[in-house]
């Protein structure tokens, strides 16, 4: 996260940035003492570990037994997709 020049608890970058209609958003959040300065400053929206683990992460647990169910084949064989039924 960038740092932002502030002045009476407001970021003037972002009073700038909502003046010309852009949505601001922070990415890299992991602590709640980020989040809530970042609230305070006027960032409209956050994402980063604190709110949740990346869904690519989530999704690649146990992609190769979920891939296999799907394709109903075991998972490392040697049954290829050419071979299997239309």
């Amino acid at each position: 996260m960038g740092r932002c020049a502030q002045r009476n608890g407001h970021c003037n970058r972002c009073d700038m940035a909502h003046s010309l209609d852009i949505i601001l958003i922070a990415e890299g959040v992991e602590t709640v003492g980020e989040a809530r300065w970042l609230f305070k400053a006027g960032i409209d929206l956050q994402q980063g570990d604190f709110f949740a683990r990346p869904a690519l992460d989530a999704l690649a647990e146990n992609l190769e037994e979920r891939l296999s169910a799907v394709l109903d084949v075991s998972p490392l064989s040697s049954e290829s997709l050419d071979d299997a039924d239309p």
